[in-house]
């Protein structure tokens, strides 16, 4: 065998995480959940599903945000 072998990998630094989000003002939308799974935080993500900028209140609201580690022990 050789040495090099890593039998052992390193634990990811990342902490992947399950979340929901609703749109508050598109009348399409109102009652549809969107779900997903992000590595990168939820907000960074939610934020990157409505890319134009605007001043006040964000348009979509954030109903769940938990770790998916958890999910993984169940």
């Amino acid at each position: 065998m050789a040495a090099t072998q890593n039998y052992f990998p390193r634990k990811s630094e990342s902490a992947p995480m399950i979340y929901a989000y609703e749109d508050k003002y598109d009348p399409q939308l109102k009652g549809i959940l969107k779900v997903g799974y992000t590595t990168i935080g939820v907000q960074e993500r939610v934020r990157q599903q409505y890319n134009i900028v605007r001043p006040g209140e964000p348009p979509y609201r954030i109903l769940v945000e938990e770790s998916a580690l958890i999910w993984l022990r169940k």
